[in-house]
């Protein structure tokens, strides 16, 4: 091995046998003299024998386990994420608040997340990583758990120079500063509102990825081609869409935290063929998942209708983050310009009316490190998927106590027949706009980098009410609270990562 795992075998002088006489006769008189036992025998001497051969070992650094072969050649590393959470729901009109399958928002408590995951190297220039997560989060109409057993990441990357790396398969989108982030570190439980229902609603995607830097990290950007459909499902129309995201980090040169301050800008453009493409747009939802706008409703005369991407589906971002030695601030900025058709149910190849999704999101966040190691659980959008292999002992921080306030604001609008349609659809014939105001507060305690526990509330305002906002809060949509505006939820979670 190399490194501080080298071992050294014996190497012997070449033989002399008037030096090993005199040697022996030394040593007999040695053993005269001080009294050896008459008929003692000599012990007998090791034999040479080949060299113990070198074998795999397990090897440790910033609380990781690794199990490294023979020259590296192949590194294994163990891997597994948990998330338990609870979310408990308070607001006018909330506990009235019904789905269609008789479930509400009702204190509970799941697993978010349960993923088993292993990654590596081999031959020190392949890279792969794989896990299931194995969380049901959802009940069926008859309220059964539904199974969600599926690929979570799973890819094979390529690195033919240190600041180079292609990857292959399915992982988290280039696209947005928190969608690269991994949910292991995400500073509150889930990622930002603009980011997880307009950015980049299925997280993941499946594709093909360069991601490059510089030495020292001063410029660094991710491209690729993805299917575009979302995780786990396969390309229905032959079409792709393409994602990047590129960062500056001018201040690289300097040794405080101020070397990771960043400003980054980021896109992705694609488009769906009517034809073969009838999954429901994405919906619309906090962490603690009520729906503030869905893309299904029922119709007066009871037909029920689907609103489903069609055409150019387009995005634009961006990001800025800047650290300080307790504390850092961070925010970013998403635009979207989405293409969708409605569709009945019972032919979702036919068109009822083209609409389109527009608008923006935004969030800003201040973070400070009141207690214990600052940014314990690294730093956003750091190299995802990459393998840092142990070189010598590596200090590994104990604790950390982290508060996190966030402000957000999203303005969006749904026209059902911004592109023509017969006559107006439901959802946009009182008001196109979707407008959402958050605000956040969490508190993370790390125990080390794997264990965490976080407390968090979140207020939603949803302003107007039906006439002016397609977002309405549970009390409109129960019927108990008509003139309601608001949406406590206050969360906890007990994560494991390793």
């Amino acid at each position: 091995m190399e490194g501080r795992h080298a071992r050294e075998y014996g190497r012997f002088p070449p033989r002399r046998p008037a030096c090993a006489v005199h040697l022996a006769l030394l040593l007999l008189g040695s053993g005269l003299l001080l009294g050896a036992p008459a008929g003692a025998e000599a012990a007998p001497s090791p034999a040479l024998g080949p060299p113990e051969p070198r074998r795999a070992f397990l090897d440790y650094a910033d609380g990781s386990l690794y199990l490294r072969g023979f020259g590296d050649n192949l590194i294994f590393m163990p891997a597994a994420r948990m998330h338990i959470d609870s979310y408990a729901f308070a607001g006018p009109g909330v506990g009235d608040y019904q789905r269609p399958n008789g479930s509400g928002l009702k204190l509970n408590l799941f697993f978010r997340r349960f993923v088993l995951e292993m990654g590596g190297l081999i031959l020190k220039k392949w890279t792969y990583w794989l896990g299931g997560n194995f969380a049901p989060t959802q009940v069926d109409a008859n309220q059964a758990p539904l199974s969600s057993a599926n690929v979570y990441d799973g890819f094979i990357g390529y690195v033919p120079i240190p600041q180079v790396r292609v990857y292959l398969g399915q992982y988290n989108a280039p696209f947005s500063m928190e969608n690269v982030t991994s949910s292991r570190w995400l500073d509150l439980m889930e990622r930002a509102l603009c980011v997880r229902t307009l950015a980049t609603p299925y997280n993941k995607a499946d594709g093909l990825m360069v991601w490059a830097e510089t030495p020292k990290r001063t410029f660094e950007g991710q491209a690729g081609v993805f299917g575009g459909d979302g995780m786990n499902r396969p390309s229905l129309d032959n079409r792709v869409d393409g994602m990047a995201r590129f960062v500056v980090r001018p201040l690289s040169g300097r040794r405080d935290a101020l070397r990771l301050f960043h400003l980054g800008v980021g896109g992705r453009y694609g488009s769906r063929d009517p034809k073969f493409v009838q999954y429901d747009a994405p919906a619309l939802s906090t962490p603690g998942g009520y729906a503030f706008w869905s893309p299904t409703y029922t119709t007066e005369q009871g037909e029920r209708i689907h609103v489903v991407a069609t055409g150019r589906q387009a995005a634009a971002s961006a990001e800025a983050y800047l650290p300080f030695t307790r504390f850092d601030v961070r925010g970013e900025l998403v635009y979207v310009n989405e293409n969708r058709r409605e569709t009945p149910e019972t032919d979702k190849g036919r068109t009822l009316r083209l609409g389109a999704l527009t608008g923006f999101g935004s969030y800003f966040q201040l973070s400070v490190w009141l207690l214990g190691t600052p940014r314990i659980s690294g730093n956003p959008a750091s190299a995802y998927g990459v393998l840092k292999v142990p070189n010598g002992p590596a200090s590994e921080a104990l604790y950390g106590l982290q508060l996190v306030l966030r402000g957000e604001l999203m303005r969006a609008r749904y026209d059902g027949n911004a592109r023509g349609g017969a006559t107006p659809g439901d959802l946009s014939r009182r008001t196109d706009d979707i407008t959402v105001n958050a605000y956040q507060a969490g508190l993370t305690y790390w125990a080390t980098k794997h264990v965490r526990l976080t407390t968090e509330y979140s207020l939603y305002r949803f302003p107007g009410g039906p006439g002016s906002n397609q977002a309405v809060a549970p009390g409109v949509k129960s019927g108990a609270a008509p003139d309601a505006h608001l949406l406590h939820e206050m969360s906890f979670r007990a994560g494991l990562a390793l």
